[in-house]
């Protein structure tokens, strides 16, 4: 197991850093969808093009969305093969390209890399000193549903690593880092919020398919059960204070089948909006 030293930095826009030098820094995740983790990503890639001492390369197991948008943005990226999920031999790719590229650290997101990091040390396999962001909370679902058992396996195998990895943890909220209190106890932790890159609103006209002249209210993100997206369309039609407002919801998932009945029962399908999936 690698060794935290005792004046290990602090994170700093999700990176352990050092005085004097360039940064190379893998960023390690799994590319699979598109939401808060991959956005950034390539907020990182964009700052390090504004700045001397970071340099990133990312990693990923599936060749989607993120990699297609890494690549348009000319941003380092290497994808490692795999045949399924826990195919053993991406822990000796992941280590070989670490190894191949120099990097110092790696910053990684979610259990996925997480795991494979871990396997790495245990084949025997050296890997850089680790950072991982944490984004949210383990998503278990209600009652117990097979997915709500492999959530919870994996995250049983995500405090597993990173304890083995002794990584440095950050947090993107301070009741995300006092959930994982117990968890995480003894490793070195610190919030360090998403960053947003300022924006210049007139770059960005008002889509046509927006409704116009009423309260418009807007929901973006995965449309899934942790988003409790079916409280905001049951408050929408109770009582005065919501009258004639409208809700965007922008994103897709596995219940906007659901939520669209839900509205069209409620007699609310004319004022919320479902516009999919928007970069």
């Amino acid at each position: 197991m690698p060794q935290r030293r005792q004046d290990a930095p602090p994170c700093r826009d999700g990176t352990v850093t050092k005085e004097g030098g360039m940064q190379d820094i893998a960023i390690f995740t799994v590319g699979e969808l598109f939401g808060g983790v991959e956005r950034q990503v390539m907020d990182l890639h964009a700052e390090s093009r504004r700045r001397t001492d970071l340099r990133y390369r990312t990693y990923l197991f599936h060749d989607h969305t993120l990699a297609a948008a890494l690549r348009e943005a000319d941003a380092p990226l290497e994808i490692l093969p795999t045949a399924h999920r826990y195919d053993a031999r991406a822990a000796g790719r992941a280590a070989a390209a670490f190894r191949r590229h120099g990097h110092q650290v790696v910053h990684a997101h979610g259990y996925r890399a997480m795991v494979t990091l871990a396997a790495a040390t245990v084949a025997g396999r050296a890997v850089p000193p680790v950072v991982k962001t944490e984004h949210g909370l383990p998503e278990l679902g209600r009652g117990l549903s097979l997915s709500a058992v492999k959530t919870l396996a994996n995250h049983r195998l995500d405090r597993w690593a990173t304890h083995r990895l002794d990584a440095v943890v950050c947090y993107v909220t301070d009741d995300i880092r006092r959930h994982y209190d117990d968890d995480h106890r003894g490793l070195q932790r610190h919030t360090v919020r998403n960053g947003i890159p300022p924006l210049d609103r007139t770059a960005f006209p008002r889509p046509d398919d927006l409704p116009t002249g009423s309260t418009l209210l807007g929901i973006v993100g995965r449309i899934s059960e942790v988003k409790g997206i079916e409280h905001a369309l049951a408050a929408l039609g109770d009582g005065e204070a919501t009258r004639g407002a409208h809700i965007a919801v922008i994103g897709t998932g596995p219940l906007e089948a659901a939520l669209k009945t839900q509205a069209a029962a409620a007699g609310l399908q004319d004022r919320i909006h479902f516009l999919g999936f928007r970069t």
